[in-house]
C-alpha cells in the first residue's frame, strides 16, 4: 500500500511476532464469496527501513483464487471471490493533510473521509474444507494433475463446493447441485446452527460417494502442484486436534470447554465423525494461533440440556432416486451412532465466573496428519486431512512406501536406491515430532512396508535382492533376513497374532507379493524346539495372481487373510481373497522334536475364498484398493507390543492394531467395511464394490489420474 507521506506500521495493523495477527488496526481487509463475508488477519511492515510511505501487508492465510465462472475474461462472476481494503484515516494519526484555519490559526484535517478499494485475485485452486476420516477415502492422483483428492462417504457436510439447488420445477434431481440440504439436522433447532449458505465455501456435499470441491467448485485434486507433485503412497496419522484446537487457542478466539479435560478420548477418535462432516468454515476463525477457520462440530449441549436435541441423521437410503426426485435418505454408515455416542462438539463457550462444560467427543481442528509420498521432490509431504494445507515436508533420498506403528508414533519410509527405511517420528508430544529419528540399512531396492499390527515386527520387501528383511517394531533393527519362497517381492501383509481368536495358532502371519503373482506365506515365532512357530516363510499357497498390483490384509477376518488385486491370465482386472481355509486349533508344539523340522504348512490350508469378477470393474489397469472405516470401534482403547514401549503397554484410541479386547474375552474386530474401492488409472475411474456381493454399489466415479487409495486401517 501507497500513502502520500509516511505512517506508522503499528497504526495499520500488527507487527509480525510469534502470535498470530489479530483483525484491528485501522486497515481492515475482507473477501466476499456471495453473501459471506470472511475478515482476514495480517501483520504489516514497512516497504524498507527507510521508506515508511509504502506498506505490505501479509495475510494469515493464502487467499482463495477467483473464478471468473461467466463472462469475457476477467468480469467476474456474482459468486466470485471479492477483496476489499478500508482504511479508516482518522485511527492512523499520521495520515493527515493539515490546513490551517486562517480565522482560528488552527489545523484542520481534511483527510477524514475513509478510503476503500476493491480487488479480485486470479484464477487458482480454490480454499478445501473436506470431510474426514472415518468418513472419508483419500485419493492419490497421478497422470496431468497430480496431487490428492477426497471421495466423500457421509455426502451430507458442509463442506466447500457448490451452493447450485436442484430445480424444485422439474422432477429428477439435477447432478452437480448441492446435497446439504437434504441434512436432516438442518430441521433440528441445533447449536451452532445450520444453515443454508449461498456461497462455494460452505455449498456442500454432491452427495455420498461423490469426490469433494475446492472453492472453485470445479477442481477435485485439492493439493495440486506445488503443494504435492505426485503420490507414491499415502498414510493416515494421528488426529490434528492433539495439537490444534480451540481449547488451547492463543490468540483470536478460543473455547474454555474445548479443552483437553472434558475431551472423552484426549483428540478425537476416529470412531467419531464430525457432525456436519465437515463443519462449515466461519467468516470469523475461532481460533486464529493456531488458525481454526472451521466452526465447532454441533454442540454436546444439544443432547444434555433441555430440549435435549439428538442427530436425525442415521444409516439409511445413501443413493436415494435422483430421476425419481429422491433424494439422499441416510448415511452410508451402518454405524447407529455415527457422529459418537452424544453431539460430538464441545459445550458453546461459558458466559459465567464458574463454567459448565459437558463432556465432548470430537473438537476442531477435525482430521488427521496425512503422510505422503512425493516422488517427484523425493519428500514426505505431511497434509491436514481436512484443509489440505501443507503441515510440514520431509526430505528422503527416494521414497517408495509407508508403514505407520500401530500406535500411531513412528512412520517407517522405504528408500528404493538408498536401500534403507527411514523412521520419522509422527507424535505431536515428542520433541522429535516429523524429524528423522533413525535410520536402518535393509536389502538391495525396497519397497513394500508393513508393520505388524501388535507392534511386534516391520516386514520389508527387497525387490532387488530377492528377500524380505525383519525388523524388530521397538529397536526399528533387522533382526533377521528370509527369502525362501521370495523372488521380487514388492508388497507385503502382516495379521494379527491368534491369541484366543481365529484358529487360536499363537502365532501370526504374513503374505509376501512376488512379482510372479506367486504369494508366500510367513508363520511367526516363537521358533525353537520349545516354540510354535518357524519364524520364516512355510511355502507358498497354490492360487497364482498374476500382474497384481496391490494387496492389503483383511482385517475383519480373524483366521487370517488378504485381498489382492491384480488380472486374469486374460488380462482382465480382478480381485482375491486369499484366506486361511484350515488349520488345526491352539498351538503347534515342537517339543516332540530334538531338531526344528523342515518349515511346512504343517495341516495348514490357504484357498481363495472370494473373487470380485472382471465384469464389476470399469478399467483394466487396476492400480489400488481400499476399504470403509465407516463402522469402527477404534475408540476403544488397545494393548499392544508398541514401537518403543514394552509388551502389552497401552494406547488410550485409534490404535491400528486390528481387534479390540483382551483375554480371556473374545475380541471384537476393530473396523467392519462393508465396501472395497478400486482405482482403475486407464479409465480415470473409481469403483465401489459391495463386499458381500462382489456387485458396483453405484457407477463408477469420474477421477481421471486416480492412483492411490488411503483409508485409516491401510497398511
Amino acid at each position: 500500500m501507497e500513502f502520500t507521506e509516511p505512517v506508522q506500521p503499528h497504526r495499520l495493523g500488527p507487527l509480525p511476532s510469534a502470535l498470530a495477527p489479530s483483525a484491528v488496526g485501522a486497515i481492515q481487509l475482507r473477501y466476499n464469496v456471495g453473501a459471506a463475508t470472511f475478515l482476514v488477519p495480517f501483520t504489516v511492515l514497512p516497504a524498507g527501513p527507510l521508506d515508511f510511505t509504502h506498506m505490505v501487508l501479509s495475510p494469515a492465510f493464502p487467499f482463495p483464487g477467483s473464478y471468473f465462472k461467466n463472462g469475457p475474461a476477467g468480469l467476474s462472476d456474482p459468486s466470485d471471490v471479492v477483496y476489499s481494503i478500508q482504511i479508516d484515516a482518522t485511527t492512523v494519526g499520521q495520515i493527515a493533510d493539515l490546513i490551517y484555519d486562517t480565522a482560528t490559526n488552527t489545523p484542520v484535517n481534511t483527510n477524514t473521509i475513509p478510503r476503500s478499494s476493491q480487488f479480485s485475485t486470479a484464477p487458482g485452486a480454490g480454499v478445501v474444507n473436506a470431510p474426514v476420516a472415518p468418513e472419508a477415502i483419500y485419493i492419490g492422483f497421478g497422470g496431468q494433475t497430480p496431487g490428492v483428492g477426497v471421495l466423500d462417504l457421509d455426502g451430507f457436510g458442509q463442506g466447500t463446493g457448490t451452493p447450485a439447488q436442484d430445480d424444485p420445477t422439474t422432477l429428477a434431481i439435477e447432478p452437480n447441485t448441492s446435497n446439504f440440504k437434504n441434512n436432516a439436522d438442518l430441521f433440528a433447532g441445533l447449536t451452532p446452527p445450520l444453515v443454508i449458505e449461498n456461497t462455494p465455501l460452505a455449498g456442500g456435499s454432491f452427495g455420498p460417494l461423490t469426490l469433494t470441491r475446492d472453492s472453485s467448485t470445479v477442481n477435485y485434486v485439492l493439493a495440486q502442484p506445488p503443494l504435492v507433485n505426485g503420490v507414491r503412497d499415502m498414510a493416515l496419522g494421528g488426529p490434528l486436534d492433539v495439537l490444534f484446537n480451540n481449547g488451547t487457542c492463543v490468540a483470536g478466539g478460543g473455547n474454555f470447554c474445548a479443552k483437553d479435560n472434558f475431551h472423552f478420548t484426549n483428540g478425537n477418535s476416529i470412531s467419531a465423525a464430525p457432525a456436519p462432516n465437515p463443519p462449515k468454515l466461519t467468516s470469523v476463525p475461532v481460533c486464529l494461533q493456531p488458525l481454526i477457520q472451521g466452526q465447532e462440530p454441533i454442540s454436546v449441549d444439544n443432547a444434555v440440556l433441555s430440549p435435549y436435541t439428538t442427530s436425525l441423521m442415521k444409516p439409511g437410503d445413501f443413493l436415494g432416486n435422483p430421476s425419481g426426485g429422491v433424494p439422499p435418505q441416510g448415511l452410508f454408515t451402518d454405524n447407529p451412532t455415527p457422529y459418537g455416542p452424544v453431539w460430538p462438539g464441545p459445550s458453546l463457550p461459558p458466559t459465567g465466573t464458574t463454567p459448565t462444560c459437558s463432556t465432548y467427543v470430537v473438537r476442531q481442528q477435525i482430521g488427521h496428519f496425512l503422510y505422503v509420498i512425493d516422488p517427484v521432490v523425493r519428500r514426505v509431504v505431511v497434509l491436514n486431512s481436512n484443509r489440505m494445507t501443507v503441515i510440514t515436508t520431509i526430505p528422503q533420498p527416494d521414497p517408495a512406501n509407508l508403514a505407520m506403528s500401530p500406535d500411531l508414533k513412528i512412520l517407517g519410509v522405504t528408500n528404493f536406491s538408498t536401500n534403507q527405511v527411514q523412521f520419522i517420528s509422527t507424535d505431536p508430544l515428542s520433541t522429535s515430532f516429523h524429524k528423522v529419528v533413525q535410520i536402518t540399512p535393509v536389502g538391495v531396492g525396497p519397497l513394500g512396508i508393513a508393520w505388524q499390527p501388535d507392534g511386534e515386527d516391520i516386514f520389508v520387501a527387497n525387490s532387488l535382492s530377492n528377500s524380505v528383511s525383519i525388523l524388530n517394531g521397538q529397536t526399528r533393527l533387522v533382526r533377521k533376513t528370509i527369502a525362501n519362497q521370495i523372488q521380487q517381492p514388492f508388497e507385503v501383509a502382516l495379521t494379527s497374532r491368534q491369541t484366543n481368536f481365529g484358529f487360536q495358532t499363537g502365532v501370526y502371519f504374513g503374505y509376501v507379493l512376488n512379482k510372479n503373482g506367486t504369494v508366500a506365506i510367513f508363520e511367526s515365532g516363537p521358533s525353537g524346539t520349545q516354540g510354535i512357530g518357524f519364524d520364516d516363510t512355510v511355502g507358498s499357497v497354490t492360487a497364482k495372481f498374476p500382474n497384481a498390483a496391490a494387496m492389503q490384509p483383511d482385517v475383519p477376518n480373524f483366521n487370517s487373510g488378504v485381498w489382492i488385486l491384480h488380472k486374469t491370465s486374460t488380462g482382465q482386472a480382478i480381485a482375491s481373497n486369499l484366506a486361511l481355509t484350515t488349520s488345526p486349533i491352539g498351538p503347534q508344539s515342537f517339543t516332540q522334536f530334538l531338531t526344528m523340522p523342515v518349515a511346512s504348512f504343517r495341516n495348514r490350508e490357504w484357498t481363495v475364498v472370494q473373487t470380485i469378477a472382471a465384469s464389476s470393474f470399469s478399467g483394466s489397469t487396476p492400480q489400488d484398493l481400499a476399504f470403509d472405516d465407516t463402522n469402527n470401534i477404534g475408540t476403544a482403547g488397545a494393548n499392544l507390543h508398541v514401537s518403543g514401549g514394552a509388551l502389552g503397554a497401552s494406547v488410550p484410541h485409534s490404535a491400528k492394531t486390528h481387534y479390540r479386547g483382551n483375554a480371556p474375552i473374545v475380541p471384537a474386530v476393530v473396523t467392519k467395511p462393508k465396501s472395497m474401492f478400486v482405482s482403475n488409472f486407464d479409465t480415470g475411474t473409481i469403483d465401489v464394490l459391495s463386499l458381500s456381493t462382489g456387485l458396483p454399489i453405484v457407477t463408477p466415479r469420474s477421477a481421471k489420474g486416480a492412483q492411490v487409495l488411503c483409508s485409516y486401517w491401510r497398511q
